[in-house]
C-alpha cells in the first residue's frame, strides 16, 4: 500500500513546454495532456507504463519560482489537513475533489515546508527502484524534532538516525520494512529555506549531470558519493526548478 508515501509529483513551471522538453530528453518521460476535468492546462508525465506526475503553468501573479511539489498519500485528506493545522502548520489550499482522480489539499508543515495531501480514487502501486522514477524525498527544516513528531503522527513513519558529521544527523523514515524519506536540519552554509526535495533514480549520476547541462540545466550540488548508499546530485532545470538524482546501491532498509 502506498499510504504514507509520496506518490505524485508536480512541476509547477514558468514554462511547461521547456519543462516537458527537458525531462523528456533527460529521463525519457512522455508528456500527455490530462484528459479529465481540470480548470488549468495540465500534462501528465509517464515513465514507461507508470504515471508519476505532471506539469502546469505557474500563476504569474503568485510570484513563486518554478518548483516541484510532492504529494503524500493519506487515508483522509480532511483529517490530515486538520492535524496539520493543530500541529502548527497551515492549510494553503483547502481540501477539494478532483473528479475521477481523488481528493487533495496543499499544506505547509509546522516547519514551513509545502507539500500536497492526496487520497486517490484508485490504488497507486508502491514506487519501484526503476531508473527514471521517483525513489526518495528529503526534507530540509529548521526544527527536526518537530518535523519527526509531526510526520510520525501524520504518516505513521518510524525513523533511524545516522550521524553525518559536519552535515549533522540524518533521519531516514518510512515503514517498518522499508524507508523512503530523509529528514535533516539545514546543511551548513545552505539557505535556511524549508522544503521537500524529490529524487529520481538514474543509472549513471555523472552522465545524467552532463546530459542535463547540454539540455540547459545545471548541477547545483554534486555529483557526490554517499558511502554505502549511492551517488547523487541536485540539478536545476532550465526553468529554475530543482530536482535531485541518485544512483542507489540499494534501497535503504532498517537493520
Amino acid at each position: 500500500m502506498s499510504k504514507g508515501r509520496f506518490v505524485w509529483f508536480d512541476a509547477n513551471s514558468s514554462d511547461p513546454a521547456a519543462t516537458k522538453a527537458f525531462y523528456g530528453e533527460l529521463f525519457g518521460w512522455r508528456a500527455e495532456p490530462f484528459d479529465g476535468p481540470s480548470e488549468i492546462a495540465y500534462d501528465v508525465f509517464k515513465a514507461g507504463d507508470a504515471y508519476i506526475g505532471g506539469t502546469s503553468k505557474l500563476d504569474p501573479q503568485s510570484g513563486a519560482p518554478s518548483h516541484w511539489l510532492t504529494h503524500l498519500e493519506v487515508e483522509n485528506v480532511d483529517e490530515a489537513a486538520a492535524l496539520t493545522e493543530r500541529s502548527g502548520g497551515k492549510i494553503v489550499v483547502p481540501p477539494y475533489d478532483m473528479p475521477t482522480v481523488g481528493r487533495s489539499a496543499i499544506v505547509m508543515d509546522p516547519g514551513g515546508a509545502y507539500f500536497g495531501l492526496f487520497k486517490p480514487e484508485s490504488e497507486i502501486p508502491d514506487p519501484s527502484m526503476a531508473p527514471n522514477t521517483f525513489v526518495w524525498n528529503e526534507l530540509y527544516t529548521g526544527d527536526v524534532d518537530k518535523a519527526l513528531k509531526y510526520y510520525e503522527e501524520l504518516a505513521g513513519w518510524t525513523y533511524e538516525s545516522f550521524d553525518m558529521g559536519e552535515q549533522g544527523v540524518y533521519h531516514v523514515g518510512g515503514g517498518p520494512e522499508d524507508k523512503w524519506v530523509g529528514l535533516m536540519k539545514f546543511p551548513p552554509n545552505a539557505p535556511e529555506i524549508p522544503y521537500w526535495q524529490p529524487y529520481v533514480a538514474v543509472t549513471d549520476t555523472d552522465a545524467s549531470v552532463e546530459k542535463a547541462k547540454t539540455l540547459g540545466g545545471q548541477a547545483i550540488f554534486g555529483p557526490m558519493d554517499i558511502p554505502d548508499v549511492g551517488r547523487f546530485a541536485i540539478l536545476q532545470d532550465p526553468t529554475g526548478a530543482m530536482l535531485a538524482i541518485i544512483r542507489f546501491q540499494e534501497r535503504i532498509k532498517p537493520e
